[in-house]
């Protein structure tokens, strides 16, 4: 009878599990997260499973009961990995609105404001108003255009079932996955995904799972009752949260639910690593603080000559405003969001899905590539590479060999071919074999089968190579389904094995390690029956004492043997999974049809030797008779037709790949210590010999999983990245994250390709997770463009507003002017250099080293500011006269025209020489000299003359007499008359804006022009200038 919790033991517990929380808050998180890091520990798969129901206070067979269960609900929680703390939309809004260039705008904009409630001066209001709109639109922009993120725990997720078959008071019972216990029994099936981690406690022989999502690998592992290593991720009683079950059936003790899984440690690891700030984002973050303190600086120095120089307090924060507006770059933010955008919607275009933008530009400042092979480096789906008969290796048609290499009409090929066919259980999806079409509408609507689907295609893959791609899918495992899309093509499975009816079969399993099937040839009872055997290559040879070759039957003899072992070991060398073939024909006298076949106690040929006879039940001598070895399939995941081209650009620019399984893919390109040991064993050389190699240099090295942990010191760690080609085999996820974290603190920028939510920590930790490529540094050399592009700008944006401290010409150039050239004109043109192509040596140049190869330079900002920018500011210098000039200000007297801001705003009173003065247009002059406008005519009447009879405050300044030089006349001095009276601001009773006659003394306070410092700047021989050219320039 088993024990029961006592509600004093739950409440210690729940207790206990409290103050854990507690210690944890109060500043153990580092301690928990460097726990999370190391390996599993857990002994569950090594005890009894009486001592583990003893422990879970359960049983194996009558299972937890309902109130045994809830109690340990409410201290180990639902059966539900925890999701992270989600960021909320509007503080991310808010963080791009804050950012250093807004939070600059919005003081500018602020300051603004400000000068406008002081002084009341429009323009200052427009300024501020175009500053905010500024700040917002590029916020809104970059918001929206990285609004798309990770939304990881959705991968977790979906890997919980939501009804389990559980055992509670010894009925069976589906109840929701999430109210599962640690001590519940549950029972598993073929297609279920196993909802905890579970021991094993009985199973069906064929009980296979599916660790793909935690380990990456494809391969379907068997299940056994007992355990089979210390390790708990590779003994093989053990089932883990997340994984699916192929096929067979079992029962299962759950050890572990919820975050406590194997699982849900990795979905920690994945959400609580700190989100690393990527190489672009630190850039541009330092570009930002160099600019700012710049354009701050070299502002704070005008404001304090222009109150040197006696400039009024707004006029001079409004200009410390265009200089500081002048230096920022306002669309370089929004110009690099677009870059990356446009880089991201190419790489698109090449299946590559961009989830952050900032990512893109990293890929060009990689310096090393940690990779995990199945999925990302290799298709994962395993394929016949290569075949072994006649004592020779025959390509066969894959991606690695488009075209195999073997004769169909080989006799040692045929039986290859048929052994393979008929020891074999995949078969062919037949829903695969058509195309599927909907029928019925609403409700009523169904998929049928359409036409047939064709059994393969050729493809062209990246690289403008063909290969041959099988359209059909499979189910089965994943080797036996290579098998049969190898031999489809050459004769129809289904037929085949129709035609050669299966009497007995003894299945896989990891004690014989071979697969057994006996077959009516042809279906032929005057035939002799046919066994047919696959398995280990060294099992299967050990059986055999007969050989295939060129079709005829030989001797296997020790040199034959050790031909075949040379040939296997040529493939495993290559990373291959290499499966041996036997068969042998039953002797119809011995074997007659109709004979009783037993798989219980063998009564057939195995090939046994040093058979136990005195083992109960006697086995049967005809176990002893041999087989007949036929040759060897190898199988491998193949990679991906572009990655050894990839892989080779990499080493080309200088970047490291870091791979666990590298061998099939062919990453190793140098020796590794043990290869060199090796060479001089074979060579027969010793240290100190003349061909001696120092294994210590070897450039390769391969570091199994299980030699590192969170607690492997760094120099252990240097030395073993000191190899210039890294392979860390049988990886778990924790150690994953530790090699990322151990290559960032060397100064690696690294990248991580992964597929697998195994990859998640070390993707989330990475600089950057991306499928291999060039974009990356194409962009940040396009960015660099662009910024130059930007900064360019900057000086003859600068130069009008320090010429105008200086010396006082009216400012080309407006605050508002200036804000639209940066976001209107300038932006498109920047953005158009993320559209240059990449330049010719772009693979060829080492990995951007972070800390000494800015985004922004001395050697960009001298190109950028003195090189390109002086020329700009001195051509637009030269405009602005050349228009000036044609307007009829002649740049001699612009100097001191833009104190005041008075320059376009009130009348310029100047002395000339020479040069006669006109009428607008349509006029005479009467006897007395003034001028009598007509209206009816717009040609202008010239030779006019002020003269002394004519008062400056007559019709003279209604007129609006033009200036022109003609051939010999010069403007010789321009003022501004003097604002020398300063009225009340008490506005009178019957005050009209529209009426001049009700003004009084009222002035609001501000400085007023009178007509004294009219007439005395008459009697100065100053006169109203409004030059003639501009009314004929073609300019006007």
């Amino acid at each position: 009878m088993k024990s029961k919790r006592s509600s004093a033991e739950i409440v210690a517990v729940s207790t206990e599990l409290r103050h854990r929380q507690a210690m944890r808050k109060k500043g153990k998180s580092k301690a928990g997260k460097d726990d999370d890091k190391r390996e599993l520990e857990m002994d569950e798969h090594q005890k009894s499973i009486a001592e583990l129901c003893a422990d879970l206070t359960t049983s194996a067979t009558l299972g937890m009961t309902n109130a045994d269960a809830d109690a340990r609900r409410e201290v180990d929680g639902v059966n539900r990995l925890t999701p992270p703390r989600q960021t909320p939309e509007i503080v991310k809004v808010f963080r791009e609105l804050t950012g250093f260039f807004s939070l600059l705008l919005w003081a500018a904009g602020i300051l603004c404001m400000v000068c406008y409630a002081l002084q009341g001066d429009v323009n200052n209001l427009y300024l501020g108003i175009v500053l905010f709109c500024v700040v917002v639109i590029t916020g809104l922009f970059s918001y929206f255009q990285n609004r798309k993120s990770s939304n990881l725990m959705e991968s977790f997720k979906n890997m919980m079932p939501t009804i389990t078959t559980v055992i509670r008071d010894g009925r069976s019972q589906k109840i929701d996955a999430s109210l599962l216990v640690r001590g519940d029994v549950i029972a598993i099936k073929g297609g279920d995904k196993v909802p905890a981690d579970i021991r094993i406690i009985e199973c069906s022989d064929d009980l296979t799972v599916d660790n793909s999502a935690l380990t990456g690998e494809p391969e379907p592992l068997k299940r056994v009752v007992h355990c089979t290593h210390d390790s708990p991720l590779e003994t093989k009683n053990l089932c883990f949260f997340g994984t699916f079950i192929p096929q067979g059936s079992g029962k299962g003790l759950i050890v572990r639910t919820g975050d406590k899984t194997v699982m849900g440690r990795i979905a920690k690891l994945a959400t609580s690593t700190k989100k690393e700030q990527t190489p672009i984002a630190k850039e541009i973050e330092h570009f930002v603080h160099i600019i700012t303190a710049v354009a701050v600086s070299i502002g704070i120095v005008f404001l304090v000559i222009g109150f040197i120089i006696g400039t009024d307090t707004i006029t001079n924060i409004v200009f410390m405003i265009g200089i500081i507006v002048a230096n920022v770059p306002e669309g370089l933010l929004a110009t690099v969001t677009v870059c990356l955008s446009l880089a991201a919607a190419r790489m698109a275009k090449k299946s590559v899905l961009v989830k952050n933008l900032e990512g893109v530009e990293t890929l060009g400042s990689t310096s090393c590539i940690c990779s995990d092979k199945t999925g990302t480096l290799t298709q994962n789906i395993m394929t016949v590479a290569n075949i072994v008969y006649d004592n020779a290796i025959w390509d066969a048609e894959c991606s690695l060999t488009p075209v195999g290499s073997y004769k169909l009409t080989d006799v040692s090929f045929q039986r290859l071919q048929r052994c393979a066919t008929l020891c074999n259980n995949a078969v062919f999806d037949e829903d695969s074999k058509f195309q599927k079409v909907l029928e019925g509408q609403g409700a009523n609507v169904q998929v049928v089968r359409g036409a047939p689907i064709a059994f393969s295609e050729m493809v062209v893959a990246s690289d403008g190579s063909r290969c041959p791609k099988v359209l059909w899918e499979t189910i089965g495992d994943a080797s036996e389904s290579a098998m049969i899309k190898f031999c489809q093509d050459k004769r129809d499975v289904v037929d085949y094995r129709e035609a050669n009816r299966k009497l007995k079969e003894i299945p896989f399993n990891s004690r014989n390690k071979y697969q057994l099937s006996i077959h009516l040839q042809e279906n032929d009872e005057t035939k002799p029956m046919l066994l047919v055997m696959k398995g280990a290559p060294e099992r299967i040879t050990a059986r055999c004492s007969k050989i295939l070759i060129n079709g005829e039957v030989e001797d296997f003899t020790p040199e034959r043997l050790a031909q075949v072992e040379a040939l296997q070991l040529a493939l495993s060398k290559k990373g291959m999974r290499v499966l041996g073939f036997a068969e042998k024909e039953l002797d119809l006298a011995t074997y007659p049809h109709g004979y009783e076949f037993n798989t219980d106690n063998c009564n057939f040929p195995l090939g046994e030797k040093d058979v136990d006879y005195d083992a109960n039940p006697v086995p049967n001598k005809k176990i002893e008779e041999p087989l007949v070895f036929i040759g060897l399939m190898a199988l491998i995941d193949p990679p991906r037709p572009e990655v050894p081209i990839a892989v080779a650009k990499c080493k080309t620019a200088g970047i490291r790949v870091i791979m666990a399984i590298a061998h099939k893919v062919g990453i190793l390109w140098g020796p590794t210590k043990e290869d060199i040991e090796e060479e001089n064993a074979e060579k027969g050389v010793s240290a100190g010999e003349p061909g001696y190699k120092n294994p210590d240099n070897a450039p390769a090295i391969v570091v199994p999983g299980w030699t590192i942990s969170v607690d492997t010191d760094e120099a252990e760690w240097d030395r073993i990245l000191n190899h210039t080609q890294v392979v860390f085999a049988r990886t778990s996820p924790q150690q994953k994250l530790i090699i990322v974290e151990n290559c960032q603190r060397r100064g690696e920028i690294v990248a991580v390709t992964g597929d697998g939510v195994n990859d998640s920590p070390a993707l989330k930790k990475a600089d950057i997770g991306i499928a291999m490529g060039i974009m990356g540094s194409e962009v940040f050399d396009n960015l660099k463009k662009s910024i130059c592009y930007a900064l360019a700008v900057n000086i003859p944006e600068l130069i009008p507003f320090l010429v105008y401290v200086l010396i006082a010409i009216p400012v080309p150039l407006t605050t508002v002017l200036m804000l639209l050239i940066c976001l209107g004109t300038d932006m498109i043109p920047a953005i158009s250099m993320a559209y240059e192509d990449a330049e010719s040596d772009i693979m060829l140049r080492s990995p951007r080293r972070p800390s000494v190869d800015r985004l922004v330079t001395k050697k960009l900002v001298f190109w950028a500011y003195v090189h390109i920018g002086f020329i700009q500011a001195f051509a637009g210098h030269v405009v602005y006269f050349t228009v000036m000039n044609d307007y009829g200000y002649p740049a001699q007297i612009l100097p001191a025209l833009g104190q005041k801001d008075s320059f376009g705003k009130q009348v310029l009173w100047c002395t000339t020489s020479g040069g006669q003065y006109c009428t607008p247009g349509g006029g005479y002059k009467d006897s007395t000299g003034n001028i009598v406008p007509l209206g009816s005519s717009d040609k202008p009447v010239c030779d006019l003359e002020y003269n002394a009879a004519i008062s400056p405050t007559g019709s003279i300044y209604d007129a609006k007499i033009f200036y022109n030089p003609g051939e010999d006349g010069v403007v010789e001095d321009c003022v501004f008359p003097y604002a020398n009276y300063k009225g009340t601001t008490n506005k009178p009773a019957n005050y009209d804006r529209y009426d001049p006659t009700t003004y009084g003394d009222f002035t609001n306070g501000n400085s007023m022009i009178t007509v004294q410092s009219m007439e005395a700047l008459w009697n100065k021989n100053y006169r109203p200038y409004y030059p003639y050219k501009g009314r004929r320039s073609s300019f006007f």
